[in-house]
């Protein structure tokens, strides 16, 4: 393989006969992080999960919100009050609404056309997300389904 520094792992090839226990230690001084299953390495990833379950948790938001995060995202938050103040408060209503609707709201007609296309972006992503969701799940059944059947023709 030519990608391979030769040199390098000759080195450590050497180093291992010459010190078995050499890479051990060489491994913790290097600060690579705990090792794996000590209580240190236990207590990181234990925060890890915490810190997940509380992004989760703030991803569970208001509708209303999406609606001001998509206006941020779009770089229109300026018109956050306009599109509310019209009814626009939530994710479905802005769904619903057309580019004539957010005009009449008081959104300019190429912000308003930004806004339009990014709402039904986003909704066809998240339809193609839960799509392939459900498609993973129904086959995670079947599998389940038939290693039951093939459980219980051998007890």
């Amino acid at each position: 393989r030519k990608d391979v520094d030769w040199t390098n792992a000759v080195a450590q090839r050497r180093k291992m006969r010459q010190d078995p226990h050499g890479w051990m230690e060489d491994r913790l001084q290097k600060g690579s992080g705990p090792m794996r299953g000590s209580l240190e390495w236990r207590k990181q990833r234990q925060e890890r999960y915490r810190e997940a379950a509380k992004h989760r948790e703030l991803s569970k938001t208001d509708p209303a919100d999406l609606v001001l995060q998509l206006m941020r995202d779009l770089g229109l938050d300026r018109y956050e009050d306009l599109v509310i103040k019209a009814g626009y408060g939530n994710r479905a209503a802005l769904l619903d609404a057309s580019k004539e609707d957010l005009i009449a709201a008081g959104v300019p007609k190429t912000h308003a056309a930004r806004v339009v296309s990014a709402v039904k972006k986003r909704d066809e992503e998240e339809l193609h997300r839960s799509m392939v969701a459900e498609k993973k799940r129904a086959k995670q059944r079947e599998y389940m389904r038939e290693y039951r059947a093939k459980k219980k023709g051998l007890l």
